[in-house]
């Protein structure tokens, strides 16, 4: 089966599910759309056409299969976070200036349940550390021009910046942050181990404070 791209195909169908069942935050005066879902899901993925390793997690109200079958739309009608979407449009209407004609939307997804831990291992040796290690501290965020907007909260939903290019994992998690919608990490340097490997298994568990803890597993060929 041909590996599918989850992070666009998943956030095209948030958009469209959240527009349908009244989630999102529409400005009058500004071309942006601000999603919030419920955390139902933890979906792991990697690009194996990347010039280096990257993995991708996606914290969603769905799974794939969900999308593909058909979903009872009710389940994802939560009302937008006014607190957070204010602190977003005042840093996106800061950033961009004077709004736009509207011929581009912005579209902003985000979360709003704190993320209590995180922690990522392998099966198999990495930095000279032993299978199952949590190697968390060895992820930082991958982020470029085409990016889209992804904004770290402290659990007292205060915006503290825009997530960026390099910034430490273990960075982002001591702020006791709401949960990403979305990470596209990889490693803060190559371990000496990766390129005797050709394939290799993920494990990452993520425990929010509403008391879900995700557990899931990706395999990944190298």
């Amino acid at each position: 089966m041909e590996k599918i791209r989850f992070k666009f195909l998943l956030m095209f169908a948030a958009l469209c599910l959240s527009i349908s069942s009244c989630n999102v935050a529409l400005r009058d005066t500004w071309d942006a759309v601000f999603i919030n879902q419920v955390c139902n899901h933890l979906i792991l993925d990697s690009d194996p056409s990347s010039d280096s390793f990257n993995l991708t997690l996606i914290v969603t109200a769905y799974s794939l299969d969900d999308f593909i079958n058909g979903v009872d739309e009710s389940i994802y009608r939560i009302a937008p976070d006014n607190k957070m979407v204010e602190q977003m449009y005042k840093y996106i209407s800061d950033k961009k200036g004077e709004p736009s004609d509207g011929a581009v939307i912005d579209v902003v997804d985000y979360r709003n349940v704190e993320c209590k831990s995180i922690t990522i291992t392998a099966d198999t040796e990495l930095f000279g550390l032993a299978p199952g290690t949590d190697l968390s501290n060895y992820f930082e965020f991958s982020m470029d021009e085409y990016s889209d907007y992804l904004f770290l909260f402290d659990k007292d939903k205060r915006l503290i910046c825009e997530i960026y290019d390099g910034m430490d994992l273990s960075v982002y998690m001591s702020y006791s942050p709401m949960i990403f919608p979305y990470a596209e990490l990889r490693f803060t340097e190559e371990p000496d181990e990766l390129s005797d490997l050709s394939k290799i298994s993920f494990t990452v568990i993520i425990e929010l404070a509403n008391g879900r803890i995700f557990n899931e597993q990706l395999d990944i060929e190298l």
